[in-house]
């Protein structure tokens, strides 16, 4: 008689959220766990972007010599005595 009164309880907290919540209670459930997974993806691949900016900003204040090579590769820059040969 014990026994079943333990599983009456135990059937009756399994049944709660649905009692509460309806028959898409463990589904949504899924669905928000899905997207809370892609957005700790989304803000590891950020925190990896910001850890490599915070890393170029300490570069380009210490390194003079790594703003003038920023300079020149991102806007195609040359020094005076350089040559620049454009192929087709």
């Amino acid at each position: 008689m014990k026994l079943i009164g333990i599983l009456f309880i135990l059937y009756s907290f399994i049944q709660l959220p649905l009692i509460f919540f309806g028959d898409n209670y463990y589904p949504k459930i899924r669905r928000l766990k899905e997207q809370l997974s892609k957005i700790d993806e989304q803000n590891e691949k950020l925190r990896w972007q910001i850890e490599e900016e915070k890393k170029q900003i300490i570069n380009l204040r210490e390194d003079t010599g790594a703003i003038k090579n920023m300079i020149r590769r991102d806007f195609d820059f040359i020094e005076a005595e350089e040559v620049v040969f454009m192929v087709d």
